[in-house]
């Protein structure tokens, strides 16, 4: 009985039926310079998660577009329906208990770059007291955010990771953090950033489960989409997108 009821189970959920037949996604900006979700300069959809959502949304011919918006714009835009999905981590989003979550597709960790002639290890908030650290303006740093607002560590705000890098290649900071899928794909792009070897923090600052955040309407379609992230986390496959933008 529990094996008919098993059977039932996948063969309802791969012949799903959807009413909707187009998902619009957020994209970064170039400017951005992410590797999850983003608009090259050519104006081309790309990323870890662009990837995944057009692989898995094609098995139930539904076409996904696009909508260039900076982060700071998605999470209301999610909301209102402007766009139906999304791709961040529950941590980051306010009202992240308002959208369908996926299943987690990688781990969003950020570390703490310095240069390797003068570097900065990190294990606690406070190996980094009175020094001058890079940020990305409008993000939360949960383990430093307190040190920052009483002033023990200096944060000093960049609008992207990409400028937060040069400041500390200029040495107008004494350290950056900087998520390590976004550090590894400004390498490719930014010969700029080779001209200074940066070291790594051994230990993350900061890390958060990554998926794609939905609008409620999306609930089959997600439910989907995790039958397949499960496959494809057996069989290799996410593994290999997620090599493509190391």
């Amino acid at each position: 009985m529990n094996r008919k009821i098993l059977i039932f189970f996948f063969v309802n959920i791969i012949n799903l039926s959807f009413a909707e037949t187009v998902i619009v996604m957020q994209l970064d900006p170039p400017s951005e310079i992410s590797p999850h979700a983003f608009a090259d300069e050519e104006g081309n959809a790309a990323g870890i998660m662009v990837d995944l959502l057009e692989l898995i949304a094609a098995k139930q011919d539904i076409r996904v577009v696009y909508r260039v918006l900076p982060r700071k714009r998605a999470e209301i835009a999610l909301y209102d329906g402007e766009i139906d999905a999304y791709a961040s981590s529950r941590s980051y989003l306010k009202q992240h208990e308002s959208f369908l979550w996926t299943d987690s597709i990688t781990v969003n960790r950020d570390y703490l770059y310095s240069p390797k002639d003068s570097f900065l290890e990190y294990n606690r908030p406070e190996d980094l007291f009175g020094f001058r650290i890079g940020t990305r303006l409008g993000y939360r740093y949960r383990d430093l955010d307190l040190f920052f607002e009483s002033g023990e560590i200096i944060r000093d705000d960049a609008l992207s990771e990409y400028q937060s890098l040069l400041k500390l290649q200029r040495g107008r900071v004494d350290a950056a953090v900087v998520n390590e899928y976004v550090y590894n794909h400004l390498l490719k792009r930014c010969s700029d950033l080779f001209e200074t070897k940066f070291y790594r923090s051994g230990r993350p600052v900061d890390s958060a489960e990554l998926g794609i955040a939905f609008n409620r309407r999306w609930y089959e379609f997600v439910r989907f989409f995790n039958y397949e992230i499960d496959i494809m986390k057996k069989n290799g496959a996410l593994q290999e997108i997620l090599d493509k933008y190391k």
